[in-house]
């Protein structure tokens, strides 16, 4: 009779064990589909220069690859800071950067805390000025293309400051789309 008990009682125990593992293993897969992992580190910058703000955050999954994105507007997601797991190099220029061209200009510079990055500058539409920031930074590929109107300009002085600000964070809370193309 006692034996009996006995063996109720661990029954009892092992069915809870189980079901408490089932109940993590369902949490932590529920958290994981709306908190995938990146594969990389995340960073945001703590600077932008003046007139620049970040307007929306997300992860985008694609069948091949993962990245974050972080908008600089409101109406698309063409302006924006994409990072992804770096797999090439941040290119070259041919150092013709020039901040009123209308055609691509670039070059390759080193800020102030020694990160080298690729800065280029051309005028979209012909309102809208773009200064392109490419730079890796611990296996993370940064590219900003951040839009300013053609009375605004950003300074070098101010993109070196704005890629040493690039601070990790986590991509937790981040809304996630997802794209089978």
């Amino acid at each position: 009779m006692l034996a009996d008990s006995n063996n109720q009682r661990n029954k009892k125990r092992l069915l809870l064990s189980i079901f408490v593992v089932v109940i993590f293993v369902v949490g932590w897969l529920i958290f994981r589909l709306f908190n995938p992992s990146v594969g990389f580190k995340y960073y945001e910058p703590s600077y932008l220069p003046s007139n620049v703000s970040i307007k929306a955050r997300r992860i985008s999954i694609l069948p091949d690859s993962k990245t974050v994105e972080q908008n600089f507007r409101t109406a698309d997601w063409v302006y924006e800071i994409q990072e992804y797991k770096a797999n090439s190099s941040i290119g070259t220029a041919q150092q013709n950067y020039d901040p009123k061209s209308v055609k691509p200009t670039c070059d390759v510079l080193t800020s102030s805390a020694k990160q080298q990055y690729r800065l280029c500058h051309w005028i979209d539409y012909g309102h809208i000025d773009v200064h392109q920031v490419i730079f890796i930074k611990n296996g993370t590929y940064v590219r900003s293309d951040i839009p300013t109107t053609l009375q605004e300009q950003i300074t070098i002085p101010q993109i070196a400051e704005y890629v040493d600000s690039f601070k990790q964070r986590s991509t937790i809370g981040l809304s996630v789309v997802r794209s089978n193309f």
